[in-house]
């Protein structure tokens, strides 16, 4: 956990403008009264931390090719930062904890489109794609203290 924060914080501060911007459709989509827009965002997060992970993958390979910091890919990374920052107040927001509860409220009262089988998938991959995300930056990490 440590390294996830230590890794956050280097992507905080050297994060451009343009990237304060990343994801903030998908905060709007979580904010929705309407929970099948809401649906879509939790979709689309999980589509983010994997294409998130993806950049990380690019340069944990380039750190362990190279041996030599710093690399093109994890300046790509250091420069996604507050996307990444986005996505993390996204899924601690209220609004996404209070939509989750609706619909869990709505399927067991029978009220809503969305299965029982369909939220247990959603919130599965939600949780593998944060997994392997905090697994990729703990592994840059370490490669960037021991390096």
């Amino acid at each position: 956990m440590r390294y996830l924060i230590l890794f956050l914080l280097i992507f905080l501060t050297t994060s451009s403008v343009y990237c304060a911007e990343r994801y903030e459709n998908i905060k709007i989509k979580i904010k929705s009264n309407n929970l099948n827009v809401f649906v879509d965002g939790f979709r689309e997060i999980v589509m983010a931390y994997d294409l998130e992970s993806d950049f990380v993958k690019d340069c944990l390979i380039s750190l362990k090719t190279t041996k030599k910091l710093p690399t093109k890919e994890c300046s790509r990374v250091a420069d996604r930062g507050k996307g990444i920052e986005n996505l993390a107040s996204i899924i601690s927001s209220a609004s996404f904890k209070n939509n989750l509860l609706k619909i869990a409220s709505n399927i067991d009262a029978n009220k809503s489109n969305i299965t029982k089988a369909d939220l247990n998938k959603l919130t599965k991959n939600l949780d593998q794609s944060f997994a392997n995300f905090n697994k990729l930056v703990k592994e840059v990490n370490f490669l960037l203290s021991n390096l």
